[in-house]
């Protein structure tokens, strides 16, 4: 709850300074993450637990940006608790900075419940899905101090108790926030990505909202992509690409067993419509739906309804929008051979745009590319296409 005031004071730009970024990274984190900006040189902000390296990005007016290496701070965790009382009354980048903290904590507290869980003799490909490079949880088995035993019902119970519903409430109040500049595109992003960065977290309305709202910061970008920086355009489709992942992985998880059910979606999707008596197309009076075969006990029923109702998220369209609207963005400012990399702990991502003499003669992972037939490739139109390579591993 420490207030730090940053101040950048005697830069001066013949084109006049436009903004102040300030951008933090914590020992056990791999990228980049965008705390706060300011107009003016010398602004307050609110930083997380942990020890974090920080820089500042110092704009003019014509994108032109310098990068100054700031210092590495230590803070720790306050045993007073204002966050509510911060979340209700302060302004948009207050709560935003207050999200970020809480949810970077949880994050953490997440980490250190599945390491928890897995030194009980949990397999942790059970009930999580790991990064692509795992280097987070390696480094932070350090920072587990609770070492009682933890059982697969106990862990569900404190995943619901401790942090799903938090996350959820959280997601309502990012969704009342209004999106006015870059900046604003660019923090809310980043804030969305460490509220989904815990997958086995989510429950089905945290996911919705989720959906909704990086739809929309999407096309909100797209629509302002001739306005803004490559920089502040390439930083925000990073992290929307980032939190739809997240999105997918937390929504086919449960499906797929690689996650613990969340004891709230389950009590949810089994408890009976207030509607039930006159909803004659209700699922509830089709129990063929939640089950494969003829297995019709109470628990394989319950189970069931709780993958129909998982099943029932329509989130996959909205992500396919998601990304045609952030190529559409990266589209105005790529040019002919040049190519868009993202490499995140979720995702990597590679978009390049090329000529059509050379788009023809292209091949990919040794293959070379064929395209249907129906397909019309001239050299004045602009044409998207998609191509998923599957990288198999142990994980």
């Amino acid at each position: 709850m420490t207030l730090f005031i940053v101040s950048c004071p005697n830069w001066s730009d013949e084109d006049q300074i436009k903004d102040y970024s300030l951008y933090l990274r914590s020992n056990n984190q791999s990228e980049w993450i965008f705390v706060t900006y300011s107009s003016v040189e010398t602004f307050d902000v609110l930083f997380p637990s942990g020890d974090h390296n920080l820089f500042i990005s110092i704009r003019d007016k014509r994108d032109c940006v310098t990068q100054i290496n700031h210092t590495s701070i230590s803070v720790r965790t306050d045993s007073s608790n204002s966050f509510h009382l911060l979340l209700s009354n302060g302004n948009p980048t207050t709560k935003i900075q207050v999200m970020n903290i809480i949810s970077q904590e949880m994050n953490q507290n997440n980490v250190n419940l599945l390491l928890n869980a897995s030194s009980s003799g949990i397999p942790l490909a059970e009930i999580s899905v790991s990064s692509l490079d795992d280097s987070s949880s390696a480094s932070t088995t350090t920072t587990v101090t609770n070492t009682s035993h933890v059982s697969m019902e106990t862990l569900a119970d404190m995943l619901d108790q401790q942090q799903a519903t938090n996350r959820e409430y959280l997601m309502k109040i990012i969704d009342d926030l209004q999106i006015i500049t870059s900046n604003s595109l660019k923090l809310q992003s980043t804030t969305l990505v460490q509220l989904t960065l815990s997958t086995n977290e989510l429950t089905r309305t945290s996911l919705s909202l989720a959906s909704e709202r990086c739809l929309k910061l999407s096309q909100t970008l797209r629509k302002m992509s001739k306005r803004i920086s490559f920089e502040d355009l390439q930083f925000i489709t990073q992290q929307l690409s980032q939190c739809s992942t997240n999105l997918l992985t937390a929504v086919n998880g449960p499906l797929q067993e690689r996650m613990i059910v969340l004891k709230s979606d389950f009590n949810s999707a089994n408890r009976l419509p207030d509607d039930y008596d006159t909803d004659l197309e209700s699922p509830w009076s089709n129990p063929h739906l939640f089950t494969n075969g003829n297995d019709y006990s109470p628990s394989t029923i319950e189970k069931g309804r709780n993958s129909f109702y998982q099943n029932e998220i329509k989130i996959e369209n909205e992500m396919k929008e998601l990304q045609m609207e952030l190529n559409e963005g990266l589209n105005i400012h790529l040019n002919v051979n040049q190519t868009f990399l993202i490499n995140s702990s979720s995702m990597v991502v590679s978009i390049v745009k090329l000529s059509v003499d050379s788009f023809l003669n292209k091949t990919l992972s040794d293959q070379r590319l064929s395209f249907p037939s129906q397909l019309n490739l001239s050299s004045n139109q602009s044409q998207s296409l998609r191509f998923t390579i599957e990288r198999l591993s142990s994980h």
